[in-house]
């Protein structure tokens, strides 16, 4: 990992792929998209296998952010064909997986994947604001879909304390809860020129 100027992080697929799938089980998952996109429009049927790479190691970032941490539970929204979400079940560091997609052809290829890959997944077919726990997560991600307010306020009722919001973009929007803490980073992957942002909401212990 190399800092290329300032406050920009430049990450490397292959040295992510390295750390975070051993087992390389990104190819099987790739497979498995690759034969669901093919009846549901899960990712642009444009996006190559190289793409679909980089896609993959994106979603790990947040591992390197966090250096390495576990997660014991872990939520993520608007699912879709599964980014993040599959990429950080298969690196073994997430457990109880709860993926929230509103879309049911959508939700049901998220199941097929998942059994297919023994990944232990509750899939809900809801909205994010529709759904109804009284559950609260170690790691929530949210991708590919714009973070307003309703969602941000059922993502914080939704935080256990000591946990973890990762949201694949930037934000102007801050919590309500005084005890949530937001950082934003900028990245770039690969030989990709167009500068990228994580922002990580953390909910004091």
């Amino acid at each position: 990992m190399q800092v290329p100027e300032p406050n920009v992080i430049s990450y490397n697929s292959k040295e992510l792929l390295a750390q975070y799938d051993p087992r390389q089980r990104m190819r099987e998952y790739l497979s498995l998209l690759r034969e669901e996109n093919r009846r549901t429009n899960l990712v642009s049927r444009e996006t190559n296998i190289a793409g679909l790479t980089s896609l993959y190691a994106e979603s790990l970032i947040p591992l390197q952010l966090l250096s390495g941490s576990e997660f014991d539970s872990y939520l993520d929204i608007g699912s879709g064909g599964g980014y993040p979400a599959i990429p950080l079940a298969l690196s073994g560091q997430v457990q109880k997986l709860t993926l929230v997609e509103r879309i049911h052809k959508k939700a049901a290829a998220l199941q097929r994947m998942s059994l297919a890959l023994s990944l232990p997944v509750q899939i809900v077919p809801l909205s994010i604001e529709q759904m109804k726990s009284d559950k609260t997560y170690d790691l929530i991600t949210l991708r590919l879909v714009k973070l307003d307010r309703p969602i941000l306020r059922a993502v914080e009722k939704l935080l256990a304390p000591g946990s973890l919001f990762a949201y694949f973009s930037s934000t102007e929007l801050t919590p309500a809860s005084s005890d949530i803490s937001k950082a934003v980073y900028h990245y770039r992957i690969d030989s990709q020129t167009i500068t990228k942002s994580l922002t990580l909401f953390k909910k004091q212990s």
